[in-house]
């Protein structure tokens, strides 16, 4: 709340924006706000495992995992100090914009259109078939950009000098092993489970090392540690 403002009928806060309209709110990036929040939360607050399932609603049960999930991992890419500014001062523009580094203003778009979508899917107690297929959909696809935009990062680091072959497939092998292969949803709410990391998503997302600007040498260091992708 101490990072809120209203201004010309649109609430920001942290990285939400909510338009207040006459007949509906529409709103970007409430999912990341939530994870973030949670995040920080948990982070400065020692808020942990034992203040969970004291309320019989979903997010005490789970503690809002996926969505801290998700904001943990953007944080990797944007880091910790920038993130905490850009939320702090309710900037998701510049949180769209820090992101630009690493991928298409339409590509983040879609990224946080889709973590506010699986946000208020993942609470459905009844969805219907096609909102389970567009749910694993946009899970794929924000596995995806994370992964894409993560490897873009740490190429650039490699191109600049700053790491070497090793040191990038390290980097990036420790990012990969943080995902969980897969989201379960409590019993309350169907026992639903989703992919979050399959051998496809993973494939199509380490495409981006056949970039030809990528050296040989880390081409070679990467078929030398095929477990850490694991």
């Amino acid at each position: 709340m101490a990072s809120s403002v209203h201004k010309d009928g649109v609430n920001y806060s942290g990285f939400s924006q909510t338009a207040m309209k006459q007949e509906r709110h529409d709103s970007l990036g409430s999912a990341l706000n939530e994870g973030y929040t949670e995040l920080l939360t948990e982070r400065y607050f020692n808020h942990g495992e034992e203040a969970r399932g004291t309320i019989g609603d979903y997010e005490a049960q789970v503690g809002y995992i996926f969505e801290r999930s998700i904001a943990s991992k953007l944080e990797k890419i944007v880091g910790q100090e920038k993130m905490e500014s850009l939320y702090l001062n309710a900037n998701l523009p510049g949180l769209i914009n820090e992101l630009k580094n690493y991928a298409s203003e339409e590509e983040i778009m879609k990224f946080i259109s889709k973590t506010d979508f699986l946000s208020k899917h993942l609470r459905s107690t009844n969805p219907l078939p096609f909102e389970k297929e567009m749910a694993e959909s946009s899970l794929k696809d924000t596995t995806e950009f994370l992964l894409k935009a993560y490897i873009m990062k740490m190429k650039k680091h490699l191109d600049r000098g700053e790491l070497d072959a090793n040191s990038f497939t390290d980097a990036l092998a420790t990012y990969i092993s943080s995902f969980s292969p897969t989201l379960t949803i409590p019993k309350k709410f169907r026992n639903r489970e989703y992919k979050f990391l399959t051998p496809e998503i993973l494939k199509e997302s380490l495409a981006v090392l056949n970039d030809p600007a990528l050296t040989a040498n880390l081409s070679e260091t990467v078929n030398e540690h095929p477990s850490k992708g694991k």
